[in-house]
């Protein structure tokens, strides 16, 4: 069966012979699907539609590949672009079987299926997919799929629970990359590789709280060293341009034991491409904070192993803020502690910083600008706030009252969504803007640290038609 994905990305513009999107951010769960789909015999393909594709290139493709079903899916910030593409789609006769799936359809799937969808998937895909399809090939009924929501054709909703998350992601096939290939740069210098799914800690601005709820079994789950190997193994031979790899997980300090063992393989392999006059590879991953916990030894062996940084999320530098509001437990003694074991051993550190959260007051905010002056990190990526729907702050912000109504994506991350008591819309987006400044000033040109400044006014307000920092 030939099985269409769809992948949008609507606020940017389609240009032939352009790459649309950079390797290293490729969606994974769609490539995970499309993967075990390839492994079962089926046929799959990737179109990416942008804020300026056609309906008459929608018809070619349609037309060429003849899809017997095409799956979305999205996260909130692309769903109501995606649900009108595929809304566009419907009134084509015929009409493949269209699927939804993803963060946004697994957290709101009561909201979700009332669009014009035929069915929606809940939670891990690969599974259900496959199954969906194969009874699609024998002509059976899709109902009664596990994962798998399906509207009837009086407009009843026919649903099932997923079933459990998939004990050993190990035994999964590698994601499917070669989807993304027509869409991306040929020649790309960096790729993200997966090293486990689930997260322990339940933030509050974070959707992990309730995609835990979603399924029974094990939520946390790392893959085996000798997977992730071959996967590096097969990148590198599948890219040869490639040489950073960034590991996409929570926080490599879930299980000590596997990064140690990874740290040594990737050593290893480094070892092995200077014997042969290989360029070595340099890595990154993100490292979560944990109350009192040494982390000296761990970045030392990933030092050795030829990591170059860890991205830190130190999100406010008021201990109450980030433990009342954010449910982050950890000290301001071990962000200090953290940042300077990554020194020592010779890393960057990466943070993320956010600004305007519920309950941070401006005092608490300068906070945060100390903290940052005394660690000055190599970079710093920082948002205002915004309470996606269906997380724990989303709740408690509508309980506070500082939202009503619908939140408009004009204001993802970027612009001010709440009047904090202490903190106006105002406050939070002059905090947002001077932030570089504030924190670097001294340390980094002035010339420099004003024009970043200048560049987040221009992309927060949309001057130029820029959109996003």
């Amino acid at each position: 069966m030939n099985i269409l994905f769809v992948f949008t990305v609507k606020d940017h513009r389609y240009r032939p012979g352009h790459p649309t999107i950079q390797h290293w951010r490729t969606q994974f769960g769609i490539s995970c699907i499309s993967a075990v789909l390839k492994e079962a015999g089926h046929n799959t393909e990737l179109l990416i539609c942008c804020g300026n594709t056609l309906d008459s290139e929608i018809d070619a493709v349609l037309a060429r590949f003849k899809p017997s079903l095409i799956c979305f899916t999205a996260v909130y910030s692309e769903y109501s672009f995606t649900a009108s593409l595929a809304s566009r789609l419907r009134k084509r006769n015929p009409v493949p079987l269209l699927l939804v799936g993803g963060v946004h359809a697994t957290l709101n799937p009561d909201e979700v299926i009332k669009d014009c969808w035929d069915a929606l998937c809940i939670g891990e895909g690969e599974y259900a997919v496959r199954e969906l399809v194969a009874r699609l090939c024998r002509g059976e009924s899709i109902v009664g799929v596990p994962g798998i929501w399906v509207k009837m054709p009086q407009g009843e909703v026919h649903k099932t629970s997923p079933s459990r998350f998939i004990e050993d992601i190990s035994e999964l096939p590698p994601p499917d990359r070669e989807m993304w290939n027509p869409w991306a740069e040929s020649n790309p210098k960096m790729m993200t590789i997966l090293l486990g799914r689930g997260c322990p800690f339940e933030c509050t601005y974070c959707c992990n709280h309730k995609l835990k709820t979603v399924a029974h079994g094990r939520y946390v789950r790392i893959r085996r060293c000798d997977d992730v190997m071959r996967e590096v193994s097969s990148v590198l031979t599948s890219y040869p341009s490639v040489r950073q790899i960034y590991f996409e997980i929570e926080t490599i300090g879930i299980h000590e034991t596997s990064m140690f063992e990874l740290a040594a393989a990737l050593g290893r392999l480094n070892r092995d491409r200077r014997n042969t006059n290989k360029p070595g590879i340099t890595f990154h991953a993100n490292l979560r904070l944990i109350p009192n916990h040494d982390f000296e030894p761990l970045l030392f062996a990933l030092r050795r192993a030829g990591f170059a940084g860890v991205n830190i999320g130190i999100e406010s530098g008021c201990e109450a803020v980030r433990k009342q509001h954010l449910k982050r437990i950890y000290s301001n003694d071990d962000v200090y502690k953290a940042v300077s074991s990554a020194r020592r051993a010779r890393l960057f550190v990466l943070v993320f910083v956010l600004v305007g959260i519920p309950g941070e007051s401006i005092q608490d905010f300068h906070e945060t600008v100390e903290l940052l002056r005394n660690i000055q990190p190599e970079f710093m990526a920082s948002y205002i706030v915004f309470p996606y729907p269906g997380t724990e702050m989303e709740k408690r912000a509508r309980e506070q009252e500082l939202l009503s109504g619908h939140i408009t994506m004009k204001q993802e991350r970027f612009r001010a969504t709440m009047d904090l008591p202490g903190f106006s819309k105002r406050q939070i987006e002059r905090a947002f803007d001077w932030l570089p400044y504030d924190v670097y000033k001294g340390h980094r040109p002035l010339a420099k640290l004003l024009l970043e400044v200048l560049m987040r006014k221009i992309t927060r307000l949309g001057w130029f038609g820029l959109k996003g920092y």
